[in-house]
């Protein structure tokens, strides 16, 4: 037996109070009282290192459950983030909101970095930026204005850089150049291409560039050529480089007087075949006799990252083999001979896959790795390792164990490792699939009900949608272990410990949407078939006070549902479907929910291409009207344009949405006089609203703008704020990764 009661409706799955937007005073009514004193702003929120795909708020408000993708709950780091060499513990420096392409030691303690981020801390910073030993920007270091830069190269005071202009009078022009490294102005040349370098290294006199060209300043130059770092000019160096049929492309560069090691997807260079991996003549560009030798089990072999340390060359890549012996993914290398280290990190993956190795680095006693492989010893998948440089043993270092994030670069400066890649969050606290926040101080609880992969799929243990009725939080999704106990596609969790509650129906299928009316709790699912070896077809219903199955039993069977609404007198489905129990209804249909029968009410909704189906994507309940978005354009035989709302009792058409127009959204959020929608994308440039507001009054809506880059899923209102979660970074305001708090 289970005591259940009805869940707080509200947005976004969460709960929330409910306020008024714009209205005004009633004549005759009594004078309104002294408004009252804004909120305090709320504590700042911690980040998520994946997708927060839905949300529910606590009964007393106080606590915000998350439910995603996400493995890790922390205070953001952004994509570029120093670590101790030592202890891996995150050193504090300011964070890069947006993903990183590449970094370069300045050989003074900073850093150059770029890559597609557009704020550092809270400074506008688009695409290239250069720190200073301290940590601080560099604010005298100044590129020319919209150059986008994809490769840079330092030798002393010369930084040579290659990108594209996006905008301004220069638009399209990629150009390959020497600045200088304290100033950014142009120091001996600057040389136009066709495109731009993907990979810059430089040794003596000869700049070395790797990209996607046929041809650089007018001679046949296949992915590969070399400058004359003096004037720029073109150089004989050809490597001419092929792989088979297909296109050959470079990945990392390493440049010597005496070689230059070549790494990424290729079958022949220099005039030799070499299995991605190659060591040329600096001059001709000619095979030398180096050869690794390296081999695949089962993927396609591949070289992501090659670091020189002396007489050793570190490749890190896609392999399984280096000259015959086993060398997963790491492998190191005779910088003259080209023979086999008896040195061996031991890295596996799985049955399928050979482990992946995207990024390497070395101080003078370890190798630093950044990828996906498992560490001997180890039953966790990692992105991040060390290893002694003398035994191979591996070494604690940064945990990023079943850690959502990729790693492209890693760099040695001083006792630090500098982590750069596509991530919000490096590290933070364990957190699977589902946690808890406290909303007064911002931090994550000790609510761990751990939603485990137990079988191998990396999809297993997503939380896709929470509800909490009083003190007990319910959970759906493609779980198969959470709480501490076995639970399939859904499960009943403590509110305060976390611990599975002993509920526990037999599901075959999935459940995808849930809700509650005050008795019952309903569920859904396109696979659903049957619920404790009785026949549901995508429906059931549990009582809420015992928590047994109910005989609540519609038949929608093929219907793709992707939200359920229930009142004590309709259950209303939305999703993907044209017919159900033999009726038309697209997108939308209602039952009785003691019955199950399907009931009249019908919207009628259409679309202008009816081979594209009828999709709901979303909907929400307020005030006897229910408000809808998905792919459609007429309700009712009336325009509505991917947004709309009926009567929640007959089904008649609302005036509102008939002016308005939203295409693809994600969802909505109905508070008070206001309905916020939450569209397909947002940033980009020039940056797209991620969330868009809509009155259902008179009054127009506010002119607030809502830019993240990327998506929101889920929306709380709470005490004159929104709080907003899905997949996103900030586009200005230095949000954390995944969740973030608005002003309402």
């Amino acid at each position: 037996m289970m005591c259940l009661i009805a869940n707080i409706a509200a947005c976004g799955g969460g709960g929330g109070t409910t306020q008024s937007a714009g209205g005004g005073s009633t004549a005759g009514a009594p004078s309104p009282s002294p408004a009252p004193p804004p909120a305090p702003a709320p504590a700042a929120l911690p980040g998520t290192d994946g997708a927060i795909l839905t949300t529910a708020l606590s009964a007393d408000a106080k606590t915000l459950y998350i439910g995603g993708e996400f493995t890790h709950v922390g205070t953001p780091t952004g994509s570029f983030v120093p670590v101790d060499a030592n202890t891996g513990a995150v050193v504090q420096h300011l964070v890069v909101n947006g993903s990183i392409r590449a970094q370069l030691a300045d050989g003074t303690g900073g850093w150059f970095i770029t890559g597609s981020f557009t704020t550092i801390g809270n400074t506008s910073q688009a695409g290239f930026a250069h720190f200073k030993a301290d940590g601080s920007l560099d604010n005298e270091f100044y590129l020319a204005p919209n150059l986008t830069v994809t490769a840079m190269a330092l030798n002393g005071s010369d930084l040579y850089v290659s990108g594209c202009y996006q905008g301004g009078a220069r638009n399209g022009q990629c150009i390959v150049e020497d600045v200088d490294a304290a100033t950014g102005s142009v120091l001996k040349w600057s040389v136009g291409a066709n495109t731009s370098a993907s990979h810059l290294a430089v040794s003596g006199n000869s700049l070395y560039m790797s990209g996607s060209f046929q041809t650089f300043a007018g001679a046949n130059r296949f992915n590969m050529a070399a400058l004359d770092t003096r004037t720029g000019a073109l150089l004989p160096w050809n490597p001419n480089i092929g792989y088979g049929a297909g296109v050959p492309f470079v990945n990392a560069i390493v440049a010597s007087s005496s070689a230059v090691f070549i790494g990424g997807q290729f079958t022949t260079i220099g005039g030799a075949t070499r299995n991605s991996v190659a060591a040329v003549d600096p001059t001709s560009g000619q095979a030398l006799a180096w050869d690794a030798k390296l081999s695949t089990t089962h993927s396609a072999l591949e070289v992501y990252a090659i670091v020189q340390d002396g007489s050793t060359i570190y490749v890190g890549g896609v392999f399984s083999s280096a000259a015959g012996q086993t060398r997963g993914g790491l492998v190191a290398l005779d910088a003259t001979t080209g023979a086999v280290s008896p040195w061996s990190a031991g890295l596996s993956l799985d049955a399928y896959d050979d482990p992946l190795v995207a990024a390497l680095t070395v101080n003078t006693g370890r190798v630093f790795v950044g990828g996906q492989f498992f560490v001997p010893g180890s039953s966790a998948l990692t992105h991040t390792a060390s290893f002694d440089k003398v035994s191979a043993a591996p070494l604690p270092w940064l945990d990023a164990q079943d850690q959502n994030i990729a790693i492209k670069q890693l760099g040695v400066a001083g006792s630090q490792v500098f982590v750069g890649g596509d991530f919000a969050l490096l590290g933070g606290l364990a957190r699977s699939r589902v946690a808890a926040i406290d909303l007064t101080s911002g931090q994550v609880t000790t609510w761990d009900p751990d939603s485990v992969n137990t079988d191998g799929d990396s999809s297993t243990g997503v939380v896709s949608q929470l509800l909490v009725s009083g003190s007990t939080v319910y959970a759906a999704g493609i779980i198969t272990h959470i709480g501490g106990a076995d639970r399939y596609a859904i499960a009943a969790l403590d509110g305060t410990t976390g611990a599975a509650l002993p509920w526990s129906p037999q599901i075959v299928g999935g459940v995808t949407t849930m809700t509650s009316s005050s008795t019952t709790l309903f569920v859904g699912g396109a696979g659903l078939t049957s619920v404790n070896g009785q026949t549901r077809g995508g429906l059931a219903a549990f009582d809420l006070v015992s928590g047994q199955l109910t005989s609540w039993a519609p038949n929608v069977t093929g219907a793709e549902i992707v939200r359920l609404l229930a009142t004590d007198s309709a259950v209303y489905i939305g999703g993907a479907f044209a017919t159900i129990d033999g009726q038309p209804r697209h997108g939308l249909a209602a039952f009785d929910p003691s019955s199950g029968a399907l009931l009249p009410w019908n919207p009628d909704v259409e679309t202008m291409d009816p081979t594209s189906g009828f999709n709901i994507s979303d909907m929400a309940l307020s005030s006897g009207t229910l408000y809808f978005v998905g792919d459609f354009s007429t309700v009712g035989g009336q325009s509505r344009i991917g947004i709309a709302a009926v009567d929640s009792g007959t089904g008649a058409v609302d005036s509102f949405g008939a002016t308005s127009a939203v295409i693809h959204p994600r969802g909505l959020c109905v508070n008070g006089n206001l309905v916020y929608v939450e569209a397909d994308q947002g940033g980009g440039t020039p940056p797209a609203q991620a969330v868009f507001i809509f009155s259902t009054a008179k009054n127009p809506p506010p002119a607030t703008q809502y830019i993240v880059q990327g998506w929101v899923d889920s929306i709380v209102p709470l005490n004159g704020y929104l709080y907003f979660a899905g997949q996103f970074t900030d586009s200005a305001t230095g949000l954390a990764p995944n969740i973030t708090i608005y002003p309402q």
